[in-house]
């Protein structure tokens, strides 16, 4: 079943179902040793699955409903195939009346990854589900267009410290602030240990298209050298700017729209000048893995580690 949530669609299988979970990989060509990630209706069921902790509370109070996973140690209620056989499990409440309402009704948790072909475009509306799977494989709820439009923000919690995993509508600068200085919050670093956090893959939400994403100030030569290597000679130029909320709820649509006739790729530039660079930090980190090539200008920070 394909459920809509704020921020992308999933594809939901209770999570104590391991054969219905299962499925879900399979349907999505997922990896077994990617985990999913487990919606709740609450954060008295997140107890059951998680190993919750004052930060863990904390947070969840603060953005809960909404686009936060939080990844703590998990309990045997979880099944090895849910989170890769990992120690830990990623939990989230979404804010969508939708999975709360299924989760509430069934009792118990949702294993739900985005509701796309595995490092595909993910879906943001009830209608890029089913292009991607037929009718007799999903049975799909339309809950309108997803409001946010981007995955979760991910982030591990433990250790006395908070780690961002992967980037989401909930910055690092939300998240210190709602923590008052009780944790540290930072970014995964080059010398932390491999993650087991959902959503690591480095080549992910590809277009059907070749995408080439030039940043603000990027250099006229090396863009040409990046359509070089990426094999568009005529590409379709694209501009995405403004408000970062509007452009993460429209760039997974944006990834679905085809170069126009005669163009073999597309160039996509992204005005993002001036902007609180945090607000756009989980639409960079989706171009950049989407993207056959990724210039970045003279006064951009470093990608994300991961």
């Amino acid at each position: 079943m394909a459920v809509p949530t704020e921020t992308v669609y999933g594809l939901a299988a209770p999570v104590d179902d391991p054969a219905l979970v299962e499925r879900v990989f399979l349907l999505k060509g997922r990896p077994f040793f990617d985990p999913l990630i487990v919606h709740v209706a609450s954060a008295a069921m997140a107890g059951r699955y998680a190993r919750w902790c004052p930060v863990a509370d904390r947070l969840a109070g603060r953005f809960w409903p909404g686009p936060l996973t939080l990844v703590l140690p998990r309990t045997d209620a979880v099944p090895d195939v849910v989170v890769a056989g990992l120690p830990t499990v990623g939990v989230r409440m979404p804010d969508h009346p939708v999975p709360l309402a299924l989760a509430r009704d069934l009792g118990r948790g949702l294993a739900a990854p985005s509701a796309n072909p595995f490092s595909m475009a993910s879906p943001t509306r009830a209608g890029h589900v089913r292009e991607a799977f037929g009718e007799s494989d999903v049975l799909v709820l339309d809950g309108g267009p997803c409001r946010v439009g981007v995955e979760s923000t991910v982030v591990s919690v433990g250790g006395g410290r908070v780690v961002v995993e992967r980037p989401g509508a909930v910055t690092a600068r939300d998240l210190a602030d709602a923590l008052g200085g009780r944790a540290p919050v930072r970014a995964r670093a080059p010398g932390d240990p491999p993650s087991a956090s959902p959503g690591q893959s480095r080549a992910h939400y590809r277009p059907a298209f070749r995408l080439v994403t030039a940043l603000p100030g990027a250099d006229p030569a090396e863009v040409a050298a990046a359509l070089g290597r990426a094999g568009v000679a005529a590409p379709e130029r694209r501009r995405l700017g403004g408000d970062p909320a509007l452009a993460a709820r429209g760039l997974y649509s944006l990834l679905r729209e085809p170069p126009a006739g005669g163009s073999d790729g597309v160039l996509l530039s992204v005005g993002a000048d001036g902007a609180d660079p945090g607000r756009w930090e989980a639409v960079l980190d989706r171009l950049e893995r989407a993207s056959a090539a990724f210039v970045r200008g003279p006064a951009d920070p470093p990608a994300t580690p991961r």
